[in-house]
């Protein structure tokens, strides 16, 4: 299973990377950051093939299964539906949205 990332600071970094890493049955695919220079590094780090900035981008990485959503809550929505759009997996971290009628 090829992962993708969506956050490349914080607990994206500190936790779900290194989780992915670790498993002998999972990969990287993509690193997505609003700062394409920390996806880099993070992509760098793990061996991601593809780091970004731009979800298009993202979301055509070759082999990507599933999407980690851990960016902050006020992106989770919109960042998880165009990957079900796109197809694929998707684990979002919570909350989906910052209210109710949102999610």
């Amino acid at each position: 299973m090829r992962w993708g990332l969506i956050g490349a600071s914080g607990y994206a970094a500190k936790s779900c990377a290194p989780g992915i890493a670790k498993s002998d049955k999972a990969g990287f695919a993509a690193v997505l950051s609003s700062d394409r220079e920390r996806a880099r590094e993070l992509a760098e780090r793990y061996g991601a093939d593809v780091a970004t900035d731009d979800m298009s981008q993202f979301l055509a990485a070759p082999g990507l299964d599933i999407v980690w959503v851990a960016t902050p809550t006020y992106l989770h929505r919109e960042q998880t539906l165009a990957v079900l759009k796109a197809g694929k997996h998707v684990l979002c971290e919570k909350p989906l949205a910052p209210s109710p009628e949102e999610a």
